[in-house]
């Protein structure tokens, strides 16, 4: 009697944990899946791990890759913990921990500004795509309001300028024009007259809140000494933007020193003005030895707090941040080539502590002599591809362009940066698996491919797609012959050609050692596919750099790519070709 009455408790326990079980699993998802495998393993006997998926949420979350393209930002005048920063198509971050962890804190298509009120630190604006927000509360999550100005409509303001002298007055340029506010961006009032439309940049002296600043991309210059009742044209300053070169691009007053301001431009070097009246000064001290202004973009000019030092942010060969103890006359660089300079931020009390955004979030608290990524949560990120281990489903590479490339072996679950084993300047926009083995990768770069024959343990290269033109190939697309894994393709975009239409095909015949130049597509090359019933037919998905202009159809191979056939139906020519499918039958 005994043993029957602890078998029926035990059955009793045993059927209640198996109902609470299935009632844990019926509301989440559930994910079962071996781990401990090295990068790119083998599959033994090509086995699919155990993967069990159950009834989800509805919802999608994300463990990773973080970074993104991350653009403006600002850091809290008493606590160097909390940074802010925009994101394009994502919205504005923050942290409280010094980078080690970013919230999410308000969603927008744009990257928009981010400033903080001098006078009152709790106070945060957010230039976002429907409007100007505004915070009370430190810009935490729910604090957000869209600031209201009238008569004007959900349109995204373009600048925002905060003077450093009580009490603190603002500028901000919407609806073709500039307002001011007084009260800490509760009211506001008009203040354009002399514009001829809303500027794109704005700056506010730092020693006279009455005098303002406003540019345009177009590369005219306006200053007011009245706080914006009255402005006036630089008449004798002009950076006229022709084929892709020349505008102003980024405007900032100098802390340090009175009526002094500075200009970048997008070819055109960076200036300085030192007294307001029109005069202004080239200053090219930052340039390479052997290089052209023409080949240097502006992104950011920002100053340390503590002491009379400019950082300087741009695109082009070499540094893309470098300092300045002696207003531009010599320049140091802190390394940091494609991975920093959209922005520069740097602790107030403290110059060994700097923040700098371009691709993530790097960090250095030795004044820029060693960086720390730190992007943990800034869900921003954009891809490029994703490929999925043909030995491994759990195996999943993805690249991020100017953010790098992602390995995980978890299913998604965590992911790695590989910029440590390949390159933290390169950027990154193919990936291929070799189909037939499952040691070898590639990796495309800025204008090469890298190579692993070890399961991603180390990387050779990079190897260079030469060819004879002025430009370097940026691979679009690798692709492995599913039949010879000796012969490797690579669909190309060409660098530096203005008119974002110009590309072509690589094929190596020794497993990636060695690049040739097949031909000339005249337009980017977006994707190579392969057929699944016949490999020996091969189509090429032909597009264009950017999203408004056209593709030139599709090209076709019937002999695995020995000749090709150009199919331009006056349909596919009009269309900029980003994906491209073929029935696994037909």
């Amino acid at each position: 009697m005994k043993m029957t009455t602890k078998l029926t408790v035990f059955w009793l326990l045993k059927i209640l944990f198996i109902a609470l079980l299935m009632l844990l699993m019926s509301s989440q998802l559930v994910l079962v899946m071996a781990e401990g495998l090295p990068p790119f393993s083998n599959n033994p006997n090509n086995q699919v791990k155990p993967f069990s998926l159950k009834e989800g949420t509805g919802e999608f979350t994300s463990n990773g890759p973080y970074g993104g393209k991350t653009r403006g930002m600002a850091i809290h005048p008493e606590d160097s913990d909390t940074v802010f920063v925009t994101v394009e198509m994502a919205g504005l971050f923050r942290t409280i921990n010094g980078g080690q962890s970013w919230e999410h804190v308000l969603y927008s298509n744009t990257s928009g500004f981010v400033e903080i009120l001098p006078g009152d630190p709790d106070v945060v604006f957010f230039g976002g795509q429907d409007g100007l927000y505004r915070s009370d509360e430190g810009g935490v999550i729910d604090s957000w309001n869209r600031v209201a100005f009238e008569n004007v409509q959900h349109i995204p303001p373009s600048a925002m300028a905060i003077s450093h002298q009580e009490p603190y007055p603002i500028y901000c340029a919407i609806n073709g024009s500039v307002f001011f506010s007084e009260d800490g961006g509760l009211t506001w009032e008009e203040r354009g007259n002399g514009l001829p439309e809303e500027p794109q940049l704005l700056a506010v002296d730092h020693f006279n809140e009455k005098l303002v600043y406003a540019a345009y991309h177009n590369g005219s210059l306006y200053s007011s000494n009245d706080g914006g009742l009255n402005w006036e044209l630089w008449e004798s300053i002009s950076f006229p933007e022709e084929d892709g070169i020349g505008g102003i691009t980024v405007l900032e007053a100098d802390p340090h020193v009175e009526n002094r301001i500075w200009l970048g431009t997008w070819g055109l070097g960076l200036h300085r003005s030192d007294n307001g009246d029109e005069s202004i000064i080239e200053i090219d001290s930052f340039l390479p030895d052997g290089s052209d202004l023409s080949d240097f973009g502006f992104w950011s000019i920002s100053f340390d707090p503590n002491q009379p030092r400019i950082y300087i942010g741009m695109t082009g060969p070499g540094d893309a941040v470098l300092y300045s103890d002696d207003a531009g006359d010599n320049w140091t660089g802190l390394g940091l080539n494609n991975q920093g300079g959209a922005d520069i931020v740097v602790a107030y009390g403290d110059s060994q502590i700097i923040y700098t955004s371009w691709a993530g979030i790097q960090k250095s608290v030795d004044e820029g002599q060693t960086w720390e990524w730190l992007s943990n949560g800034i869900a921003g990120i954009q891809t490029w591809q994703i490929a999925i281990s043909p030995f491994d489903i759990n195996q999943i590479i993805t690249v991020a362009d100017s953010d790098g490339a992602f390995f995980t072996e978890s299913g998604g679950n965590d992911w790695i940066s590989l910029h440590t084993k390949i390159g933290a300047s390169e950027q990154h926009r193919s990936f291929a698996f070799d189909p037939l083995d499952s040691e070898v990768a590639f990796l495309g770069g800025t204008g090469s491919i890298y190579r692993t024959g070890d399961q991603g343990e180390s990387w050779s290269g990079p190897f260079l797609l030469e060819n004879e033109g002025p430009y370097f190939a940026r691979p679009h697309d690798i692709v492995v012959s599913p039949e010879d894994n000796s012969v490797v393709f690579a669909g190309v975009y060409f660098v530096g050609n203005t008119t974002l239409n110009d590309g072509g095909l690589f094929i190596s015949r020794d497993n990636g050692i060695t690049w040739h130049f097949e031909f000339h597509t005249e337009h980017p090359i977006w994707r190579i596919v392969f057929s699944p019933s016949d490999p020996s037919f091969i189509y090429l998905a032909t597009g264009c750099e950017a999203h408004w202009c056209e593709g030139d159809g599709i090209w076709q191979s019937l002999d695995g790519g020995e000749t090709w056939q150009h199919k331009p139906s006056d349909m596919l020519k009009k269309w900029n070709i980003k994906a491209l499918a073929i029935h696994p039958d037909d």
